[in-house]
């Protein structure tokens, strides 16, 4: 089993690439580095599977700027790959990039270096694969209103009050768009104006679809104009679909530049902005919150085992939370919320500043606790250990956070101080759900909490008790896989117990600190 321990992160997003690339054992990629004349610079890199530590060496084989220079791509362990050409995103597999020309045009023997440097638990193979690694990272706007903030246009808002507004006086020109997790071509485009009667004349009317590689060179891809997003009489606004010119590429930012709205002076704005790419014949929207779904075969090299994660975030409510699934498989056409035999979502609520964290990851599950400000949050997605043999019990699977995932409902997302959060294994909760022997998702009862017995240490040492899960009038199936009960009696949070040879973390119910509200996470 893997361990990391970590207090590196700021913020839920920091936090979710982190432990994205040791659930996947992505190698770190230092600073690059850059000789020769070309004044251009080499941005977005990142690994894209597992691999061994290698210097990656990019030199220039043929000068010139945009389109026209060519690199070749060579991995000190991974030999010569693909070449790659200045201005286009490059991806072989193991490293992405977007190489963007400068003032002064690439020469012949330019060259960068990447140190990419292999996980700790990259020799182990404790470690899952990332089937889907997607979404927005950051809303990028020129300006925004107090409630009415850049963030909104993400999908999905379900409230009037869900939309994106430019601040006072900065109405044009304007602009609102996405960086992105990864590289997407946007090959469809749709934007849903106002839902105010008296907001219709802050609908986008004349506007151009841009990209970017670094986020500060843009170039025009396609334009429209004379557009309105409202129906007559009713005054509602409508969503209209774009389809967007082939030949774009792949981009990392990509943005709505607005020259002119329909009669509003003073504000601009709207109330969605969706940009698709077609996958597997699916309209699929890459500008949802980021994601990452991973794929396992288990402990015993026999299963199919998948489970995922999404960002999200509502500044106003000081909202910075992930929410955690189990599925029976990916389907790329697919969102993240409509996988096959998606479980219920669950919340691992974050903040945007410091988080400590422990997360512990094998081939069969994935369990984590942050402690964000006071307060300890959890998550456990993946396999248990069966009572009952694989042919009987095939997708013993369960997912459990601090809650049940509301996002999309604007208001009812919860920070990480509320006070209705619970530690997902504590008796039979609704944040904690298990996909039984007949293949639905259902809630099981988790002992020793389930019997109501109070516990404490013996002659100075806690017992390390299994989580048991099971169903009233059904039976019990199987126990936790690194996470176990232990009481809080003499025990306080973030204390360490050795007990067979194995050292464990105590962890307690969110902020309460009972006896009977704490569990021990095995730290191997």
């Amino acid at each position: 089993m893997a361990y990391r321990y970590s207090t590196a992160e700021t913020g839920h997003l920091e936090a979710m690439d982190a432990w994205e690339a040791f659930i996947a054992a992505l190698p770190a990629l230092g600073t690059p580095g850059f000789t020769g004349t070309g004044t251009g610079t080499l941005e977005n890199a990142m690994p894209q599977a597992p691999a061994a530590t290698e210097n990656w060496t990019i030199t220039c084989t043929t000068g010139g700027g945009a389109g026209v220079a060519v690199f070749s791509v060579t991995g000190s362990v991974s030999g010569a790959q693909a070449a790659a050409t200045s201005d286009v995103h490059y991806d072989n597999g193991l490293i992405s990039f977007d190489i963007v020309a400068g003032g002064t045009a690439w020469a012949v023997s330019d060259q960068f270096t990447i140190a990419a440097t292999q996980a700790s638990n990259y020799a182990s193979g404790e470690y899952w694969d990332i089937v889907r690694r997607q979404g927005v990272a950051e809303v990028i706007a020129s300006s925004e209103l107090g409630d009415y903030e850049a963030e909104r246009i993400v999908y999905p808002n379900t409230t009037i009050s869900s939309e994106w507004r430019t601040a006072d006086g900065l109405a044009l020109p304007c602009w609102i768009g996405y960086r992105l997790k990864t590289a997407k071509e946007c090959q469809q485009l749709k934007i849903q104006g106002t839902d105010l009667n008296s907001g219709q004349s802050m609908d986008p009317r004349d506007f151009d679809l841009q990209w970017s590689d670094d986020g500060v060179t843009w170039t025009t891809h396609q334009s429209w104009t004379g557009q309105t997003f409202y129906s007559s009489p009713s005054g509602s606004s409508v969503q209209k679909t774009f389809d967007v010119d082939p030949g774009a590429g792949k981009h990392h930012y990509w943005r709505l530049y607005i020259t002119d709205n329909n009669g509003n002076a003073n504000r601009t704005g709207f109330r969605r902005l969706i940009m698709e790419e077609l996958v597997a014949s699916e309209w699929v929207d890459f500008t949802a919150w980021q994601e990452a779904i991973f794929n396992a075969d288990g402990l015993a090299a026999q299963d199919d085992l998948y489970v995922g994660m999404q960002a999200y975030q509502v500044k106003t409510l000081d909202v910075y939370n992930l929410r955690v699934a189990a599925m029976t498989g990916h389907d790329p056409g697919q969102p993240f919320a409509s996988q096959p035999q998606d479980s219920a979502t669950m919340t691992m609520p974050l903040w945007n500043l410091g988080l400590t964290s422990w997360l512990i990851v094998n081939r069969q599950r994935i369990a984590a606790v942050a402690k964000v400000d006071t307060y300890y949050h959890s998550f456990y997605m993946g396999k248990f250990f069966p009572y009952n043999t694989p042919g009987q019990f095939p997708f013993n699977e369960v997912v459990g956070g601090s809650g049940v995932d509301n996002w999309g409902t604007l208001g009812s997302e919860h920070d990480y101080s509320y006070t209705s959060w619970t530690t997902p294994y504590k008796g039979e909760r609704a944040n904690f759900v298990l996909r039984n022997v007949s293949g639905s998702w259902a809630q099981p009862f988790a002992w020793p909490w389930k019997a109501g017995y109070t516990h404490r240490e013996i002659n100075g040492e806690h017992p390390i008790l299994p989580i048991i899960l099971g169903q009233t009038n059904v039976g019990l199936f199987g126990q936790l896989d690194g996470v176990f009960y232990v009481s809080g009696f003499n025990a306080a949070v973030e204390d360490t117990i050795t007990a067979g040879g194995k050292t464990y973390l105590v962890v307690h119910d969110i902020y309460r600190t009972g006896n009977a509200d704490h569990f021990a996470l095995r730290l191997e």
